[in-house]
């Protein structure tokens, strides 16, 4: 349970709710500590839940095909990590590991987020921005490297190895795109009463 309200006002993903929106998320997240060094979670575990990094850093590494790992990106507080699981549903696309100093972060469970959506949670609509901000950002990556390759900057393999990481997450069966196919990507947010009722339906 959240006690301290104040401490969430710091972090953007909650600065703009109202007192009684922050006191609604109560019972829906859960403070966590962690050590330098101890796993968030690894590549390809399930994914019940996200974060919201309230404090110190997280990296982000994934696992090359030699079975090393390297390391993607450094997480500073305020970043949301392990958010595109709510949504898809898929197990982690990469791993999480504490930096160097101790880490504080909130937890949210998928069906408490399922909870805050179908309640209209300004908390869960700001998640979902999130959420397709990133989608988009990897479109754009993608991009980006499609345009490396017509300059004649990368090797096909780096290139499919690339794409395939951006697009579909480390370890999926899918193939990445032909350069030529890119047009014909887009990005779908379904309404969230949508996804409720589809989920409903099942």
């Amino acid at each position: 349970m959240i006690a301290n309200l104040a401490a969430l006002r710091r972090l953007p993903l909650f600065r703009d709710l109202t007192p009684k929106e922050l006191a609604g998320l109560r019972d829906y997240l859960t403070w966590r500590r962690f050590d330098p060094g101890e796993v968030l979670f690894r590549e390809g575990d399930p994914a019940p839940s996200c974060f919201v990094l309230a404090a110190g850093d997280v990296d982000v590494l994934t696992r090359l095909a030699d079975g090393t790992e390297q390391q993607l990106a450094t997480l500073a507080p305020g970043a949301l990590v392990g958010h595109l699981a709510l949504i898809d549903r898929k197990p982690r696309s990469a791993t999480c590991r504490i930096a160097l100093r101790p880490a504080r972060l909130i937890e949210l469970g998928r069906a408490d987020f399922d909870r805050l959506l179908h309640q209209r949670s300004p908390f869960a609509y700001k998640i979902l921005d999130r959420v397709a901000l990133d989608l988009v950002g990897r479109l754009r990556s993608a991009t980006e490297r499609f345009a490396d390759k017509k300059r004649g900057t990368e090797s096909s393999k780096d290139r499919a190895k690339a794409t395939a990481e951006l697009l579909m997450g480390q370890g999926s069966n899918r193939l990445a795109p032909d350069a030529d196919e890119l047009g014909s990507i887009e990005v779908v947010m379904p309404a969230a009463d949508q996804r409720f009722n589809d989920r409903r339906r099942r």
